[in-house]
């Protein structure tokens, strides 16, 4: 199977997305490097086989989560285009704050 192609996604109703990516960088940037390459490998984990991963939902939202030490990712997905669309990347305690 083909791995999903990963896309940065950005939305919300109080920013731009300039400022939503610059945001969405920093976050990825600041993690440890250990912590970095272990969300790239979970975001490929997640990538290989979208069909059948195990998607977290999240609350009251279309979005999802996946978990990497202390270090959570928000992401949603689409199978049609085969398609991981990364929403943010960080520590577990600021990251549902967005």
């Amino acid at each position: 199977m083909e791995r999903a192609r990963v896309s940065v996604s950005l939305k919300a109703p109080k920013r731009g997305n300039a400022d939503l990516l610059r945001e969405f960088r920093r976050g990825f940037l600041q993690t440890a490097i250990c912590s970095a390459r272990a969300d790239e490998a979970k975001i490929d984990e997640i990538g290989s086989r979208l069909g059948s991963y195990p998607h977290h939902r999240l609350k009251g939202s279309n979005r999802y989560r996946a978990r990497v030490g202390d270090y959570r990712i928000i992401y949603a997905f689409d199978l049609e285009t085969n398609r991981i669309h990364l929403l943010a990347v960080g520590h577990r305690r600021e990251i549902y704050r967005l």
